[in-house]
């Protein structure tokens, strides 16, 4: 039904309908057999007598035309065997005509009417025609029900749209032939089928919400003279290239024109083929679930003008590193949760705060009540921050920019690397670091953890200046306690030295850091 939606404007009256009951009436005015309501401009059928049996729906009431079946209008009546829907009808809703099991006469005008998936469901009708491989419902496509032989099917000319989920998980199917008659795609019309190959015509105007979601098509391509869609590597745009519409899981190697500005929601979902996206520096928003699972996808540069990173983006992705621009200021919960290979995150120089998402948790709590001999339940509400990086535990390095001024609450839940401590490399000396504000608020309780992986690192300052001073393990410009415990850890296995801590930790000059230049360092803080 989104789809003609988008056409007609005709949203309200289908959410309306949905909460009527079949054959009550939903307004206080009748028509012969029918119960309607009425707008400014058309009439909504919303009731029927049960005794009907042939129904006739007339083009107009009071003068309006009459345009819209409502949500279950019809459903159930099993006295109804044949209906005659006028040219007027723009829309027959869900269920409108579910269950009429003596329903075998549908007479349909030669104009659009945008039927919705199951309109007819359950019906005489559809029992008759259920062995056809196409079913035509007027000049519109309502289902399909092709053969293990059958793989290549031509809709017939004159035909103007395709109903919702008409292919719907149609394995067998893997390339349609649409006519140049073709207007409307229903929403979910070819959803999960194994479709592979269409060409979209020129007269195509609207395509529905996940007309070919679950599909992998290896041919993707739009007539050059639709006015409403194009098509380039096998990506759905809208016609001026500023909107996906949609993307085969197929994908492998994609280059995002640069008249685009937002990654939408779900856009590359489990596009488990994607090695390599290149993404334009227009862009500034990317939406939730974006590249969500894309496991190949080991590497992806994020444009400089970016804003937003929407939740669990690239969660369960494969990226191993990724470096955050500072304009960036939005990272939704999870953006980057669960990257089993995420190694390095890079936060760019200019970065002033890490920011953490504020998500609403609900709880469910039951108890017996022993006395009525029923269960009991309530739900509370809590919120929580979860951060961006939660649980991905394969984190072992983190570079912050000594422009930081704060980490907020739980942004790296969860990602402690079980086998060592991770290493903050950070742009600045140890007093800068103990003025950024790193949010320690219920770390103990949280099952994340809180920032407490944050405050355990191994941290090691990178100061501007290239001076060797030697012992200052820890960089910061003097010899202190502090160098000798940092150097016992490395000793231990517990610390890894950077390639200035290394010069530094050197203290004989023999290129390699060992047991006596411990000994060298404990005697010059002794001294």
């Amino acid at each position: 039904m989104k789809l003609f939606r988008k056409i007609a404007g005709l949203l309200a009256l289908v959410s309306f309908a949905s909460a009527v009951p079949a054959f009550q009436v939903s307004a206080a005015y009748t028509y012969e057999n029918l119960q309607y309501q009425e707008t400014i401009s058309e009439i909504q059928i919303v009731g029927c007598d049960e005794d009907v049996t042939d129904l006739v729906i007339p083009e107009t009431i009071n003068d309006k035309p009459v345009t819209t079946i409502m949500y279950g209008v019809f459903r159930g009546n099993e006295n109804l065997e044949s209906v005659t829907i006028p040219e007027t009808m723009q829309v027959i809703a869900e269920c409108a005509f579910q269950d009429c099991k003596n329903l075998k006469k549908i007479n349909m005008p030669e104009t659009y009417v945008d039927i919705a998936g199951g309109a007819f469901s359950g019906t005489r009708w559809e029992l008759l025609t259920y062995n056809q491989p196409v079913t035509y419902l007027g000049n519109m496509v309502y289902k399909t029900n092709l053969g293990e032989n059958q793989e290549e099917i031509t809709i017939r000319e004159g035909t103007l749209s395709i109903a919702g989920s008409a292919f719907w998980n149609d394995k067998n199917l893997k390339k349609v032939n649409l006519p140049n008659s073709l207007l409307y795609i229903g929403d979910k019309a070819f959803s999960y089928s194994g479709l592979t190959s269409i060409e979209i015509p020129e007269s195509v105007l609207a395509i529905g919400e996940d007309a070919f979601r679950g599909t992998e098509l290896e041919t993707l391509t739009v007539d050059e003279n639709n006015t409403h869609y194009a098509s380039s590597e096998n990506i759905l745009y809208d016609k001026d290239f500023k909107k996906f519409v949609f993307v085969p899981s197929s994908v492998t190697d994609v280059t995002v024109p640069d008249t685009i500005t937002e990654i939408p929601e779900d856009a590359f979902y489990y596009c488990k083929n994607l090695t390599n996206i290149t993404l334009p520096e227009t862009l500034i928003s990317i939406g939730n679930n974006a590249f969500y699972r894309c496991e190949n996808l080991t590497n992806i540069t994020l444009p400089e003008n970016l804003i937003s990173i929407g939740e669990q983006a690239f969660e369960n992705s494969g990226i191993t590193e990724i470096t955050i621009p500072a304009s960036v200021q939005i990272i939704r919960n999870g953006a980057f949760g669960y990257c089993p290979n995420l190694k390095s995150v890079r936060f760019a120089e200019g970065t002033k705060i890490i920011p953490s998402d504020l998500v609403e948790i609900e709880t469910i709590f039951d108890d017996y009540d022993t006395e009525n001999n029923w269960m009991i339940g309530w739900t509370e509400t809590s919120y929580e921050y979860w951060g961006a990086f939660l649980h991905s535990y394969a984190l072992e390095k983190i570079y912050l920019p000594s422009t930081l001024q704060s980490i907020e609450e739980n942004a790296f839940g969860s990602c402690k690397n079980y086998q060592n401590q991770f290493d903050i490399f950070y742009q600045g000396t140890r007093t800068d670091w103990q003025n950024v504000t790193i949010s320690e608020q219920d770390n103990s309780k949280m099952e994340s953890g809180g920032n407490e992986s944050i405050l355990k690192a191994n941290m090691h300052y990178m100061p501007a200046s290239d001076k060797i001073i030697a012992g200052d393990v820890d960089l910061d410009e003097k010899t202190t306690i502090l160098d000798l415990i940092i150097l016992q850890k490395y000793l231990l296995n517990q610390y890894r030295l950077t390639e200035q801590e290394f010069a530094r930790a050197d203290l004989n000059q023999d290129s390699v850091v060992n047991i006596f230049d411990l000994c060298i360092l404990k005697k010059n803080l002794v001294s």
